[in-house]
Parts: structure tokens; C-alpha cells; sequence
């Protein structure tokens, strides 16, 4: 869904103007990544800003580069091979590109056969720069998490947001572990799953109550990876307040919205909208997700569960 782009950094760093424009370009609510190829991309970038006047506008670009990722995926890690650092990173772009090919080369170069775009005019009405916002997907567990595969490997908090989350349904663990499937080294990450806390007489309408959900989260037996754990957080809406109705998965710098949910389908041929959020919709939703949060009630005790499917109660 996210489209990860190799960005020449002497390129980024010519001017204040290149640099501001390339920038706003990029980002999770644009489609867009910067790909940190190689690891040393940032240092290249500013070992190029080295060679503007000095002022302010040199100031600004390395302020640019130096915050670039910070709070806000934009920049993600490429495990690329730079083969030949004493050429110059065009050359060792293209080799990669031919093994494990980025979307685009932004350079200085217009080659579209090549997947070269010229840095310096690229724009939306570009077909290798065009990035779509809302895509449509089979309610299959590995077409439910391909959208998050970036997000995924490059986070490092997880949450997951459905009222109806049902670990005794295979249509509900099926995509969980495909999605925990993608994240390249679980134990740095803490992932946590959001839900309604349902009352016995609406157990039919989705996710268990609390007393049945602690013997269905032991499924989740071999669906949570090695050395991972899964927090699972329930709330209680509150009268006359927001309706916890909204599906979601959130990281701490990007964010989707499914909205068909995070269960597969069955027995049906179905698809569903996966969009992403911009930054102040993710701000909103982050936060109304958060344990201190006042949308909604938070119900006690949260649980936690290990990739044997042992449960226990956080306190």
C-alpha cells in the first residue's frame, strides 16, 4: 500500500526549496516512504548540505533531514545491500533496484524505462510518483495485513482496534497472525488489541465476555510469534458517549482503517476499504486509545497473552 522510494541524498540536499518540497511529498499519509538506502542515508544528506552557503536556508535543510522520521514514518530501514560505497549512489541504487526493486529512483535524472524520476520535478501527475490513499482488498487474512507490512516494520507499538475481536474464531485469529507475522522482530514491539467489553446478553453480536475470553485467548497458542506478547485492552462505552464501533490498526507513527474490520470473511467472495489516516486523525484516534483516555471506559484487568496462550492479569 505504501510505496518506498530510493531518494538520492546530494539530491535532497541541493537547495532549501528541493529539500522542503521533496519532503512534504513523502510520508504515511502520503504513500510515500524515503527508503534509508544505505543505513548512512542521513549522514550522506548532510555530508551534501556541507556544500551549501552558509544562512539560514542551510540551517533549515539540516533541521529537515535531522527531524525527517522522527514522530512521523516517513524514513524507513532497507536492508539493501550498498555494494560499492567508493561509487557514487546512483550506481549502487541501481544495482539494488534491479535485485529488489523501490517504486521509483529519485535523482537527477529522468529515465521513467529506468524508474528514474529528476528530483527536481516530480509531482502527483507522475505515474511512478502517483500514491493512492485508500485501497481496496479481499477480506483474506494475508490481503488484510499486506497494507501493513511498512507500518509493521517500522514500529515499535502496535495497536490493533476491533469491538468484535473473537480469538475462538479462526476468522479472527487467522488475520491476527498474519499481521504479527510481519513484524520483523516481535519482542521490541508492544502489541496490544482493543475491544468492546461485551455483557452476556450481547456475547451473539462478537467478542466474548470477560469470563469466556480468558479461556479463548489460550488459542492464540501459536498465532502470537516466539517471545511475543499480546495485550489485550477492553472498554466500556459510556452513556450518551462516543460509540466504540471503529476498526483500526495504529502504530505509533502511521496509521489504517479498515472498514470492513479486522476479521476475514466466510463463505463469501468479499473486499474491503484499507485507508490511511492523516496525522491529525492519527493523533485523535492514538489518543483515544490511550489507558488514561475519557472516550471510553477502560475495563479491568487488562490480560496478557504469551505465544503458549498463558494468560495473565496485568496489574
Amino acid at each position: 500500500m505504501l510505496k518506498e522510494f530510493a531518494v538520492d541524498p546530494r539530491v535532497i540536499a541541493s537547495s532549501f526549496e528541493t529539500c522542503r518540497y521533496l519532503i512534504s511529498q513523502f510520508g504515511a499519509d502520503r504513500g510515500r516512504l524515503i527508503s534509508k538506502y544505505p543505513k548512512t542515508w542521513k549522514r550522506m544528506a548532510f555530508e551534501a548540505a556541507e556544500a551549501l552557503p552558509d544562512g539560514l536556508k542551510k540551517e533549515r535543510v539540516v533541521e529537515y533531514i535531522n527531524n525527517l522520521g522522527s514522530d512521523w514514518l516517513t524514513l524507513m530501514a532497507s536492508n539493501r545491500a550498498y555494494t560499492s560505497p567508493g561509487n557514487p549512489w546512483l550506481d549502487n541504487a541501481r544495482v539494488a533496484h534491479a535485485d529488489n526493486p523501490f517504486a521509483a529512483i529519485l535523482c537527477d535524472q529522468e529515465d521513467p524505462w529506468n524508474q528514474l524520476i529528476d528530483a527536481n520535478a516530480c509531482d502527483e501527475n507522475n505515474p511512478l510518483f502517483t500514491a493512492r490513499r485508500t485501497y481496496t482488498v479481499n477480506r483474506s487474512a494475508n490481503d488484510l495485513a499486506q497494507p501493513a507490512a511498512f507500518l509493521l516494520k517500522n514500529c515499535r507499538t502496535l495497536r490493533l482496534i476491533d469491538p468484535y475481536f473473537n480469538p475462538n474464531v479462526p476468522r479472527w485469529r487467522n488475520p491476527l497472525g498474519a499481521i504479527l507475522a510481519l513484524i520483523p522482530n516481535i519482542i521490541r514491539v508492544e502489541c496490544e488489541y482493543h475491544l468492546l467489553e461485551q455483557e452476556e446478553t450481547r456475547y451473539k453480536r462478537g467478542s466474548p465476555p470477560s469470563h469466556v475470553l480468558i479461556s479463548y485467548l489460550e488459542r492464540l497458542s501459536g498465532i502470537i510469534p516466539d517471545g511475543g506478547t499480546l495485550r489485550v485492552i477492553r472498554w466500556k462505552q459510556i452513556p450518551g458517549g462516543e460509540r466504540f464501533h471503529r476498526r483500526y490498526l495504529l502504530t505509533e507513527n502511521a496509521g489504517l482503517s479498515y472498514e470492513g474490520g479486522l476479521d476475514e470473511a466466510t463463505g463469501a467472495d468479499q473486499t474491503t476499504d484499507v485507508s490511511l489516516l492523516d496525522r491529525i486523525h492519527h493523533a485523535e484516534r492514538w489518543a483515544e486509545y490511550n489507558q488514561d483516555s475519557q472516550v471510553y471506559e477502560l475495563f479491568k484487568p487488562i490480560l496478557v497473552v504469551d505465544a503458549a496462550g498463558n494468560v495473565t492479569e496485568e496489574t
